[in-house]
């Protein structure tokens, strides 16, 4: 099975690219909804996103895909990815190729949702097994969580 790391209950990110195999597995263990946020380019060696949204609906689950790049991250597109997030039904695998773009932005929804600060936010992330080696990275999640931390 993937590696991935648990956000809480209704959110997981995975470390990796589900294969055909993992998404039944997934499917098996209550999983409802599958969101992918690899880029045009990063399916050489996976399902590319139409395969992959195939798999995620023969095994009964929703599928959402929307390429997330680091270079043009914006406060709207992490708005956006959680309106979607919000709206796909429970628990939900997200995942990039890495879990890098995929954990900071759940990250930032979950954290967002219980009123943790920035700080604690990435705190608990790297506790978790989370490594931001990008400074600008690090900082734009801080500061978007104090931003919209309620």
């Amino acid at each position: 099975m993937m590696q991935i790391i648990q956000m809480d209950e209704n959110y997981v990110v995975g470390l990796s690219v589900p294969d055909p195999e993992e998404m039944e597995e997934l499917a098996a263990k209550g999983f409802r909804a599958v969101a992918n946020l690899r880029e045009a380019g990063e399916e050489k060696e996976y399902l590319s996103p139409r395969e992959e949204e195939e798999q995620a609906r023969r095994n009964d689950m929703e599928y959402f895909h929307t390429p997330v790049s680091t270079d043009d991250l914006s406060e709207e597109r992490v708005d956006e990815f959680r309106e979607v997030l919000q709206q796909l039904p429970k628990p939900v695998l997200v995942h990039c190729k890495s879990g890098k773009r995929s954990g900071a932005l759940t990250l930032m929804h979950t954290a967002s949702e219980r009123g943790q600060s920035g700080e604690e936010a990435v705190g608990q992330a790297e506790s978790m097994g989370f490594r931001c080696e990008n400074a600008e990275m690090e900082q734009f999640v801080k500061d978007y969580i104090n931003r919209h931390n309620h």
